[in-house]
């Protein structure tokens, strides 16, 4: 079950119901997208919220972790979002799409969409976007030596200092991870 202890005593906190259409429509969007692990991509949504609802228990939050790959990776919008949803949810999973720069017409990194979000003082979408990083990382071993690099110096030299700059208490644990794929 999706967020099992949290939900077993904070359930009258969240609206389930709410939570659980953000859950159909990761899955519904997602469809039979398929992660390099071989997994179903929903799954990794499903995951960072689940380590979302550890960190910030507030259904906006958990929401905007389920769909946090919709806008970039499926037909989703951020205006269907906001409808569905609410501004807010709309506001972070934007904050966390990986947008193409018009200057130069390539991708942001993740680390530009944590920086950003850091620079607006949105520290929800960094805890997020941390904790996608994070699942990431433990996934990595199904990706190719230059991406793993590309990631790992990403994730040293841009997310775990605006953790540390941040307080955010993930920082240990996120370095640690770091450390173990070295």
């Amino acid at each position: 079950m999706l967020f099992r202890s949290a939900v077993k005593y904070k359930c009258d906190q969240v609206n389930l119901n709410l939570i659980k259409k953000g859950l159909s429509f990761a899955k519904y969007y997602h469809g039979s997208q398929i992660r390099k692990s071989g997994e179903p991509y929903y799954s990794h949504p499903i995951i960072v919220a689940e380590m979302v609802s550890d960190h910030i228990f507030r259904e906006h939050a958990i929401i905007a972790a389920l769909l946090h790959d919709t806008v970039e990776d499926t037909t989703l919008t951020l205006s269907e979002i906001e409808q569905e949803f609410s501004p807010r949810i709309a506001q972070i999973v934007d904050r966390l799409t990986r947008k193409i720069d018009p200057l130069t017409g390539k991708k942001m990194s993740a680390g530009e969409c944590l920086l950003k979000a850091f620079e607006l003082g949105d520290i929800e979408t960094v805890i997020i976007k941390s904790l996608d990083r994070l699942h990431n990382i433990s996934t990595i071993n199904f990706m190719n030596e230059e991406k793993r690099k590309k990631i790992l110096s990403e994730s040293t030299n841009i997310f775990l200092p605006i953790l540390s700059v941040a307080k955010i208490p993930l920082f240990d644990y996120f370095q640690k991870t770091i450390r173990n794929q070295l």
